[in-house]
């Protein structure tokens, strides 16, 4: 085992030093204004655009967190999220791609400001949430990366996530989005090809997906559980939404350097999504709960789950190269979420006050912030290690809650005022955050009364108040027309 590990801190090394030199290499482009350091000056090709977007769904959350949760909860919960989660990336499509990208905004909050003529109080309210829920999702990107130095080249946690965070934040803060894209690039290729060939090995030597699932149901009865309807249409609501609505999805339609570019990297990242979910989630799960029915030996919490089944049932050479893939994931999500989180503080609460705030001093707070922002995740982690996928559900979902119909309703109906919005979106995540701390509902299904209180009052609040300008409606249609 000494041997393996060697060989994965090595690969974990040269690996860690690719991704600072594609910092550095980007440091000066990132510097030429504001909008290259936030959205790479909205010229990302179709390569950098679609792992850039995958980067946000093939996280250490997504690669180590799902199927975990899987071993956890069982095969029945997340086996129809499998089913439908590329249909979102279609919706996307349909819906906001060509409208969001003549807005040529940074943040959801730019359309919002327009949309509902509010420039201060829309604004500062809208980039709190996205920044604080943006945020979350970090922290469990850094329990992954603890995780992985823990299991797989045996450092300690503590350590690990440490080692971690600090990377991404050193080239973050250097290349903004044009270094966060391009290292998409190489963790992309490095996760796909991993999880894809790990997945496929997994479902393989199981005899297929039937009988894996019937082994590791025998293994661990809580395996086939059954699970309360509202539980598996909220993880169905939040699969199906989340491209519409979370500000840091959303920001990916900025960067792309045209429309025709950004629908087809929405398309290809669907694709992946659906193959990498396939292949990798419930046989991941299955494989840990057949291995390691209940909790112990490598199985030091259910986010284990799929790193000690690959341990398990693999060599030296696979589990050095499972140390690269799983790092990938880690880093590719939590550079992108620093630098949204990062951006929706300058772009949309800064700009409230000081509307007139230079480029550079925007990347200088930017720069900031991806330090302050990186440093809190790592040190929240060292008080409380949850399980990894709550965190990701507890984020997504509070955003899905705040700003779907907000966004929806106001872009596809006119009549939606400025009071409505608000209303609904505090209304929405006020009542997710409430029901999710009380445990007052199934888990999961949080966002679907969320989501209805936003909705009601977006309407009610709509229907009593003044509606929209002139000005407001014919911008609205531009937006929509082609």
């Amino acid at each position: 085992m000494e041997v393996e590990k060697v060989v994965a801190a090595a690969i974990f090394i040269v690996y860690i030093i690719g991704m600072l030199v594609i910092g550095v290499i980007f440091r000066r482009r990132a510097e030429r204004s504001a909008a290259d350091f936030w959205k790479a000056a909205g010229e990302l090709g179709l390569l950098p655009l679609t792992f850039s977007i995958c980067s946000l769904y093939v996280s250490g959350a997504g690669t180590i967190g799902i199927p975990g949760s899987v071993w956890a909860s069982g095969a029945s919960l997340f086996a129809p999220v499998v089913a439908i989660c590329g249909l979102t990336y279609i919706m996307a499509y349909l819906l906001l791609i060509l409208p969001f990208r003549k807005l040529a905004g940074i943040t959801p909050a730019d359309f919002l400001v327009k949309r509902y003529e509010s420039p201060r109080l829309m604004r500062c309210v809208a980039g709190v949430i996205s920044a604080v829920t943006t945020w979350f999702y970090v922290i469990p990107q850094v329990i992954v990366g603890g995780i992985l130095l823990d299991l797989v080249v045996g450092i300690p946690f503590e350590y690990g996530i440490a080692i971690i965070s600090l990377t991404y934040i050193i080239y973050t803060f250097l290349g903004g989005m044009w270094s966060v894209a391009w290292t998409d690039v190489v963790q992309g290729i490095i996760l796909f090809g991993g999880c894809i060939a790990f997945g496929a090995y997994l479902t393989i030597i199981g005899g297929g997906y039937a009988p894996l699932l019937e082994r590791a149901a025998a293994a661990r009865p809580a395996f086939a559980a059954v699970h309360n309807p509202l539980t598996v249409a909220g993880m169905w609501y939040v699969w199906l939404m989340y491209t519409l609505a979370w500000p840091a999805m959303v920001m990916r339609i900025f960067t792309g350097k045209d429309p025709a570019t950004i629908r087809k990297a929405f398309l290809l990242s669907g694709f992946l999504h659906l193959t990498y979910a396939i292949l990798l989630w419930i046989p991941g799960g299955a494989w840990a709960a057949i291995l390691y029915p209940t909790l112990g030996g490598l199985m030091k919490s259910p986010d284990y789950a799929l790193p000690a089944a690959i341990i398990h049932l693999c060599g030296p050479l696979v589990l050095a190269v499972f140390a690269s893939v799983i790092a990938a994931a880690c880093m590719s999500t939590s550079d992108a979420l620093l630098l949204s989180a990062s951006a929706c503080i300058v772009n949309d609460v800064v700009r409230t006050f000081k509307p007139e705030i230079s480029d550079r001093l925007q990347i200088r707070l930017g720069r900031i912030l991806i330090i302050v922002l990186g440093l809190l995740a790592m040190l929240f982690v060292y008080y409380r290690v949850p399980l990894i996928y709550m965190i990701v559900a507890m984020a997504v979902g509070a955003t899905i809650s705040a700003f779907l119909f907000p966004m929806i309703l106001g872009l596809y109906w006119s009549r939606i005022t400025k009071w409505g919005a608000l209303s609904g979106i505090l209304g929405g995540i006020i009542t997710y955050c409430l029901l999710f701390l009380t445990k007052a509902v199934p888990t999961y299904s949080e966002l679907i009364f969320g989501s209805a209180v936003s909705l009601a009052l977006t309407l009610i609040v709509s229907a009593i108040t003044r509606p929209p300008s002139k000005e407001v409606k014919d911008w609205l249609a531009s937006l929509r027309a082609g």
